[in-house]
């Protein structure tokens, strides 16, 4: 089998085949660079350190805009925002925040406010439940616009109930100081406090340390380019953060059903992101593979140059369709990637079967008419989701993002005498003084001696 197309260099390989080097560099696609990290700490160091004069310098230098540019959108921003908007658009957003609000309300149902276990006599432990204070939500725009991310990371911190969430968005630039109209609306839909004119670096830079105009955050949330991503590293070690969420990814896994014009779209869906994302089709059909990569040709050879272009490179550089020998070893793959999106394309009595051993992905979509392209938008479920394979590790945005679990602790005297010597040994076997001291003490006044 011949490992790439002659014209859009589209890998098509069996797993078994596929040469050490070249499993690797799918499994281990795009990560975020060291060089990019000390680039981005120079200017993330001085807006954390001029504040507004290191932004304002930087709207000037790097978008084109005047320097006394406000940092925060102002009143007759939003206004004109409100009126530039389809009211269609506005209805979709609406309509779209509401499904996120009622998805991450069930979430919450499963957690109490407080709750008290008694796990010995004498000795209670609980939680209780509150919400981040403040949060920063990133919205990526310039080029084009995001206004669902503004829904999908506003609408669950508001669902939390923190007290502030601030949204952040990059000016269009090349002398246009604006933000896409969409995003300012759909920010407003969403519940946004304020709204500030910041992009890449700076954005995490000005949440993380706070400026003259920008509050600091007590938590970063959202997706963005790799310059963010690089800033958002450096901010995680002055305030919170969700993940450090790169280029789009998606696995289509079938066991050769599923139409294949579908699944191409949905690859290339994916694909179109940018030149850094993942599209993998990992299929147990050899006749589906080659069908899937016509498909994908075709649709190619049809769409507009600079979707194209995207597509086509994304596609070269960590995309691909691989032949697995079975079902099993297409899942085991899968588990090894932990893909961002995974649509399960499979007959009827294979899904159930997929699904108990799938352990690791970042949201998972059952069948032809469930495309993650759906999950991007308008299902009510999060597409900030864990990428470059943290879905081993960790779930995609949700309300659980937004609140803190703080443990609890109630000991009784006769709790006391049950658990104290057990804690006394411990600490006196890992040589803390005080530690066993504080404890012995406790017991002592119980005892009387």
């Amino acid at each position: 089998m011949c490992p790439f197309t002659r014209k859009y260099n589209i890998r098509l390989e069996r797993i078994a085949r596929l040469r050490r080097e070249d499993a690797e560099k799918i499994l281990s696609r795009w990560r975020l660079g060291e060089e990019q990290v000390k680039r981005a700490e120079v200017l993330f160091r001085d807006v954390c350190r001029r504040g507004d004069e290191a932004i304002r310098d930087f709207y000037q230098e790097f978008y084109g805009i005047p320097r006394d540019t406000p940092i925060e959108i102002l009143d007759y921003e939003v206004r004109d925002a409100f009126k530039k908007v389809p009211s269609e658009l506005r209805g979709s957003l609406e309509r779209i925040a509401d499904r996120i609000r009622r998805f991450n309300q069930k979430i919450l149902e499963g957690l109490r406010d407080t709750w008290i276990y008694r796990v010995e006599p004498g000795v209670y432990v609980g939680q209780i439940v509150r919400p981040v204070e403040k949060v920063g939500a990133y919205i990526p725009g310039g080029l084009y616009p995001y206004p669902s991310t503004a829904l999908m990371t506003i609408v669950p911190g508001r669902v939390a109930g923190c007290r502030n969430i601030f949204a952040a968005s990059p000016p269009r630039g090349r002398g246009d100081p604006g933000i896409d109209p969409s995003i300012i609306v759909a920010s407003v839909i969403a519940g946004a406090d304020k709204i500030y004119r910041l992009g890449g670096v700076q954005a995490a830079a000005a949440m993380a340390c706070g400026t003259e105009t920008v509050e600091r955050v007590d938590k970063i949330v959202g997706p963005g380019g790799p310059w963010f991503t690089a800033g958002k590293f450096l901010a995680s070690t002055r305030t919170g953060i969700d993940m450090l969420a790169g280029p789009s990814e998606i696995m289509v896994l079938s066991d050769g059903s599923g139409d294949p014009g579908l699944i191409a779209l949905d690859l290339l869906a994916q694909a179109e992101h940018g030149v850094l994302s993942s599209s993998i089709l990992v299929t147990a059909s050899e006749e589906q593979a080659y069908r899937v990569r016509d498909e994908i040709i075709s649709w190619l050879d049809k769409a507009p140059d600079k979707a194209r272009e995207t597509a086509a490179e994304s596609m070269s550089l960590y995309g691909g369709i691989l032949v697995a020998d079975g079902l099993d070893e297409a899942i085991r793959f899968a588990n090894q990637y932990a893909p961002e999106h995974l649509e399960v394309i499979t007959r009827p009595e294979n899904t159930s079967i997929v699904l108990e051993k799938i352990s690791s992905a970042g949201t998972v979509f059952i069948g032809e008419y469930s495309g993650a392209a759906l999950g991007d938008y308008s299902l009510g479920s999060n597409h900030v989701l864990p990428t470059g394979g943290a879905a081993r590790s960790r779930s995609g945005l949700s309300v659980l993002d937004y609140i803190k679990i703080i443990d609890i602790q109630y000991v009784e005297p006769r709790g006391l005498e049950i658990t104290g010597r057990d804690a006394s040994v411990l600490a006196g076997i890992e040589g803390f003084f005080f530690h066993k001291k504080s404890i012995d003490a406790r017991l002592e006044r119980l005892t009387g001696r």
